[in-house]
């Protein structure tokens, strides 16, 4: 439009204005111009905003596919932490039933320990009666082996046992200290008795007496009967031609018998002489081997009157019948000599009277 237009269409307008234009046109200038900057200032922050909001929409649309990616990413995550929570859920109730397990068995626990408590306390209280009445059955245990000792002693005169028997009878009394101070005196007395005691080795002996009883055959005979052999005829033919040798076979057995017969009587004290013929010199040998098994077999009895006497005659037959000075001779006399001064049953001290303290005899 043109300003002509412009005026023609305003009509009267002008007029009013001209007529109040001297004191408005300032203010309708300012007006103008404050409108214009109002207008100015707020295209310029609609601008600004247009331009962040473009921005952000740039930005966003970036993100936008980022983000997608990224819950794609996610969603296997997701999967796992919701499988994560549902085992964390059963672990939770798991543990809640074990924190309820726990506790009954610590309610358990208490009554244990409470019955725990109770069985100590009878403990405690056997333990006290036990030890008031420990005193009784120490000093009724070793009473009991006392008198095995002394039985061992007196019955069977087994030494070893006996002492075995005293030293754990003195075992026990020491567990009593002080109080069984008498008790274990007597004990110690009676050990030092039986330790004292020289017990003969049986074995050594019997096996001593064997030794001789083998070499009695290899002893020489006295000259004199020696001869008297060699006079005798020694050849078969001639002992059974000989109108006499019945008769004198008949002669030696008859000693022979004669002379076991003294040997089974020994208890009555009867004599025994030794055959003095000369073709009894086997019985002879039979004879001397007869008193030294006697003698072997009262030893291990423990019987010292036959072991002496048996002894004695051994000796008497030897010094009589064989050489004497030859040194199997005196060696088997000397060995006789030695074996008769040995005590094959020595004196045992009596236990019953020392040990009066501890077996209340």
């Amino acid at each position: 439009m043109t300003e002509a237009e412009d005026k023609e269409s305003a009509g009267p307008l002008p007029v009013l204005v001209e007529a109040s234009a001297p004191q408005r046109r300032p203010l309708m200038a300012l007006l103008a111009l404050l409108f214009a900057s109002v207008a100015l200032i707020v295209m310029a922050a609609g601008a600004y905003f247009v331009w962040e909001r473009l921005q952000q929409l740039e930005a966003a649309q970036q993100s936008f596919v980022s983000t997608a990616a990224l819950a794609e990413r996610l969603a296997p995550l997701n999967q796992a932490n919701s499988d994560v929570r549902k085992s964390l859920a059963a672990l939770d109730a798991r543990v809640g039933s074990a924190d309820q397990s726990l506790v009954d068995v610590q309610q358990r626990t208490g009554e244990i320990a409470d019955a725990q408590e109770e069985v100590r306390q009878r403990l405690a209280k056997l333990d006290v009666e036990t030890q008031a009445k420990q005193g009784e059955w120490l000093r009724a245990e070793a009473a009991y082996l006392v008198q095995l000792a002394i039985a061992r002693v007196e019955l069977q005169r087994d030494v070893d046992g006996s002492l075995e028997a005293l030293r754990l009878a003195d075992q026990l009394l020491a567990r009593l200290n002080s109080s069984a101070i008498t008790e274990r005196q007597a004990v110690h007395r009676a050990i030092n008795r039986l330790v004292e005691v020289d017990l003969p080795d049986i074995s050594r002996l019997a096996g001593r007496l064997e030794g001789m009883i083998s070499r009695i055959d290899i002893l020489p005979l006295d000259q004199q009967l020696a001869l008297q052999d060699a006079a005798v005829p020694q050849e078969p033919e001639a002992l059974s031609a000989h109108p006499s040798w019945q008769e004198r076979w008949d002669r030696a057995w008859q000693r022979f018998t004669d002379t076991l017969g003294s040997l089974v009587v020994v208890q009555q004290r009867e004599p025994v002489e030794p055959l003095l013929l000369p073709e009894e010199r086997y019985f002879l040998y039979h004879n001397l081997r007869l008193q030294l098994e006697a003698a072997r077999l009262a030893l291990i009895e423990g019987d010292a009157s036959i072991y002496q006497r048996s002894l004695d005659r051994a000796g008497d037959w030897i010094q009589r019948y064989y050489a004497l000075g030859e040194p199997g001779v005196e060696s088997m006399l000397a060995e006789i000599t030695a074996l008769r001064a040995v005590e094959i049953r020595p004196e045992l001290p009596p236990l019953a009277d020392l040990l009066k303290p501890v077996s209340g005899g």
